[in-house]
């Protein structure tokens, strides 16, 4: 069960966030354009799945070490430096992915945000909000994998890809 939450969990749930987002969105284009009514709790719905897809699409991302980098003053380094330094990098995004889960929960613990609801759903704010630590922190922890595979291997490129 570990392995499989290790290997596919962002997967899984990235798929299953789009596929409701495509559907809700396609309900309500077919309600108001068909049935000249459309829904009304749909729009806000598709909002809070589209900022979770969002962050679970991130650590996705980090999971397979597929993020955009731009490399080219790192390539004329020599290789040994190149990978202490994509290690240092690599650091400074899990302390900065930190700091903005600590704010966020910080956020959410405010009572201005812990009692406010949503407009239409009722649903309260602060699980909006969570999507950012939640995400951030499965994105550092996917990090710190990488970062950990890179130094119990280290004849392995830091650069490794999926795990």
């Amino acid at each position: 069960m570990i392995r499989w939450l290790n290997e596919r969990l962002e997967e899984y749930l990235s798929v299953v966030l789009l596929a409701l987002i495509v559907a809700l969105v396609s309900a309500n284009v077919l309600a108001r354009y068909v049935f000249n009514a459309s829904l009304s709790w749909g729009e806000e719905l598709v909002g809070w799945l589209f900022i979770w897809f969002i962050w679970i699409a991130v650590s996705y991302v980090f999971r397979q070490d597929k993020h955009i980098e731009i490399a080219f003053l790192k390539e004329q380094l020599p290789e040994a430096i190149q990978r202490y330094l994509t290690l240092v990098v690599r650091l400074i995004v899990v302390a900065f992915l930190i700091t903005i889960s600590l704010y966020c929960i910080q956020l959410m613990l405010n009572p201005m945000v812990r009692y406010q609801v949503s407009v239409v759903l009722q649903i309260p704010m602060p699980l909006y909000y969570a999507s950012a630590p939640a995400g951030a922190l499965l994105s550092a922890f996917r990090i710190l994998q990488h970062c950990w595979l890179a130094w119990r291997f280290p004849r392995t490129s830091l650069e490794g890809g999926a795990l």
